[in-house]
């Protein structure tokens, strides 16, 4: 009896077994034709050739060709026709000349004009390979990927079929009505329509702004996009940033952290932390320790100030800029505070607001508004309108002083020349022996012509009648050492620091950070 269930058991194992071992085994592809149907050996394996409407099935699979050359030993089929068809479920049509088709792997191989649909998008290429069960379909000899918003093309493709994702390699292009991308990496997501930059990129939108992230996302439906790195491009200025925002359809666009703002045809380049760019208004602000550094002659000229403002033409060609609040400004051989100032980059000119001063070696000079004409990259002219008041310190540290409504002064080489002084002139003058004073001078004159040597007071002429006195020494009473409006604001006098550096002038200068953008320009 022992002998009998020993016996039965080991064929009920048997049986079990082979019931498992059958249940692992591939399922068969299946085909039919309308036409002739041949057996023959190739390469030591036996082939079934079809010919004429061949149909070939393997679970959710469907194939149609012309012919067909089937291995049964390796469940796979050679199919060939004018067009070859694959259908997967009820969603991905392929089609092509040729295809290899394993029915183990699930691996179809298509060649030859090669179109893949789905409800998401369309792929053209010339040679394919999906992977039924990975859900990946893969070219490497160039593709081209359409779906209603956008045309990407790339050398290699990789598109995850189930999730609707593609990463593309080498030469790509992204083609949109708004915009083209150009990128040696690039992901997108078909269904959100949400491009992913990894490396070096190149964007230019329709009406030529220029985006050169490093990595980022770009939304191809609401056109607004974040980016790690890079720099904005519009006619001849550039933003760089650690951070870059853009809204295309706004035309909005930010440079954040570290950004550089630069415009190589007037040699001017701003730094700060943040930059906003509004290119329908033209308007592009800078905040955050915003410092402006601009080339003139051989000098360059600094400026500081709560924030700074560029205004273009509407074609990224900068027509003014303009600094609000608590501005610096330092140059070799000039400097100064105000309010607020504007650039004229047409005319070359500077204007200074509410309370100015300027100092040009050893005069301070200050009015109700000063403008400066820059003529040949140097100070060419300065103009200051109202309560004009021009101060000096002689060896012996008195103030030399000249008051008037209005007045011009004229530069040569970078230091005042001669002063036209217009309405209501006034001046205070010491005489001196060496260092001994002997007297002061004061004089009134409607207009008068002041000349300076090495930048100290030389000569007045006076082009109306004058009154005129001299206080010796022991009458001198000190009210008569100052004029209407006198203040001494030397402590006011910004250093280079102070101005490279707003918001610790004792940091030492450091020069900007280089873009690594170039290299793909």
């Amino acid at each position: 009896m022992y002998h009998i269930f020993k016996a039965l058991f080991s064929c009920i194992l048997f049986l079990a077994i082979s019931v498992a071992a059958l249940a692992q085994q591939p399922e068969r592809i299946k085909y039919k034709a309308s036409g002739s149907l041949e057996n023959f050996i190739r390469n030591g394996e036996e082939v079934r050739k079809l010919v004429d409407n061949v149909v070939i099935t393997h679970k959710n699979t469907t194939i149609y060709g012309d012919s067909a050359y089937i291995i049964n030993a390796r469940n796979s089929a050679e199919v060939y026709g004018r067009t070859v068809r694959v259908l997967e479920g009820d969603t991905i049509t392929i089609t092509g000349k040729h295809l290899l088709y394993n029915g183990n792997t699930k691996v179809a191989q298509m060649t030859g004009d090669v179109v893949y649909k789905d409800p998401s998008m369309t792929l053209y290429t010339d040679a394919l390979l999906y992977d039924m069960a990975a859900k990946m379909a893969i070219y490497t000899t160039g593709g081209r990927i359409v779906d209603a918003t956008n045309t990407l093309t790339s050398k290699n493709g990789y598109y995850n079929t189930d999730i609707k994702f593609v990463s593309f390699k080498e030469d790509v292009v992204l083609l949109n009505p708004e915009l083209t991308i150009e990128s040696d990496t690039l992901q997108y997501n078909a269904i959100t329509k949400v491009a992913y930059v990894k490396g070096p990129t190149v964007i230019t939108t329709k009406d030529s702004v220029v985006l050169r992230p490093i990595e980022g996302e770009f939304n191809t439906i609401t056109k607004q996009s974040n980016f790690t790195e890079g720099e904005i491009e519009s006619g001849s200025f550039t933003l760089y940033g650690d951070k870059l925002f853009a809204d295309d359809l706004l035309k909005i666009y930010r440079a954040d952290q570290n950004m550089v703002m630069t415009s190589q045809k007037d040699e001017i380049v701003i730094t700060g932390d943040k930059g906003d760019y509004f290119k329908l208004q033209g308007l592009t602000y800078v905040y955050g320790n915003p410092v402006m550094k601009k080339a003139m002659d051989k000098d360059t000229l600094y400026l500081s100030a709560d924030t700074l403002l560029s205004v273009d033409d509407g074609y990224g060609n900068t027509t003014m800029l303009k600094a609000y609040h608590n501005v610096k400004l330092f140059k070799s051989d000039l400097q100064g505070s105000a309010d607020s100032l504007t650039y004229n980059l047409a005319d070359s000119t500077i204007n200074f607001y509410y309370n100015p001063v300027l100092w040009s070696d050893g005069n301070q000079m200050t009015a109700d508004s000063i403008k400066i004409q820059v003529a040949n990259r140097s100070i060419d002219k300065m103009y200051m309108v109202s309560n004009s008041l021009v101060v000096s310190q002689d060896t012996i540290k008195n103030f030399n002083q000249v008051r008037g409504r209005d007045m011009v002064a004229h530069f040569r080489d970078g230091k005042i020349g001669k002063v036209n002084v217009y309405g209501n002139s006034e001046t205070l003058y010491y005489t001196l022996e060496g260092t001994q004073f002997i007297g002061l001078n004061r004089s009134l004159s409607s207009n008068m012509l002041i000349r300076f040597a090495e930048g100290k007071l030389d000569k007045i002429t006076y082009y109306t009648q004058v009154e005129a006195s001299e206080i010796p020494p022991h009458e001198l009473e000190e009210p008569d050492t100052r004029l209407k409006g006198f203040q001494w604001r030397e402590d006011e006098r910004p250093s280079k620091e102070e101005v490279i550096n707003p918001k610790e002038s004792k940091k030492p200068v450091t020069e900007l950070k280089e873009n690594p953008l170039k290299k793909i320009r």
